[in-house]
């Protein structure tokens, strides 16, 4: 997504954020003013609300644990699993992959639920919770602890249906029914939670501005 902001100089300048909300790219405006003017210019329902925390060491912390999070996120998507999803996504990945390959994308779900475990313990700190960090390096809605609640509901999901095909393997590779009436109770769970990953994300999505 792309902001317009003024510099001091009156020139034009935007502000670029990626998907997970860290500020890549700053055109025509000095950096130090891309927090002030991304909030000016944000849409109202993405503005952080109630109690923002601009204490300098918590504010540290969480900018250490978002560039974690970015770099768990971009592992997670060089997985041989996700590579395969990207590149190919008429071939379901355990009917070429290892197992090995379905644990070490269940490695990474499980450190990125660590991640934002711990960046949500920032949040809490203060009391009552704070509902916003006021980051330098996250854009306005990624400043937002119902933004992360959200994101830790995803990965935590996904990190379940993970284990869950790894502990149904032999079974998942011997093919599921197409009849939904024969699914044993593993096929059954499954299913839920992957209806639970694609509501998830929609409500991570809520919380994104659009591209």
């Amino acid at each position: 997504m792309e902001i317009r902001v003024e510099n001091p100089k009156g020139e034009d300048g935007r502000i670029v954020y990626d998907l997970q909300g860290a500020v890549i790219d700053v055109v025509g405006g000095a950096p130090e003013n891309a927090d002030a003017a991304s909030d000016a210019e944000a849409p109202a329902q993405l503005r952080p609300l109630g109690m923002t925390d601009a204490t300098p060491a918590r504010v540290k912390k969480f900018d250490s644990l978002f560039n974690s999070f970015h770099t768990l996120v971009e592992k997670y998507v060089n997985t041989r699993w996700e590579k395969m999803r990207a590149s190919e996504p008429d071939k379901p990945p355990q009917s070429v992959l290892p197992r090995e390959a379905l644990r070490e994308k269940a490695k990474v779900q499980q450190a990125l639920v660590d991640c934002l475990d711990r960046l949500l313990k920032i949040y809490a700190e203060r009391n009552p919770p704070s509902d916003a960090i006021a980051s330098p390096k996250a854009a306005p809605h990624a400043r937002t602890r119902e933004y992360w609640e959200r994101h830790q509901k995803y990965w935590d999901l996904g990190r379940q249906q993970s284990k869950l095909l790894d502990e149904n393997w032999d079974d998942w590779l011997a093919g599921v029914p197409k009849d939904e009436a024969q699914f044993k109770p593993w096929h059954k769970e499954a299913k839920r939670l992957q209806g639970e990953v694609n509501a998830a994300w929609k409500r991570v999505e809520e919380l994104t501005p659009p591209d």
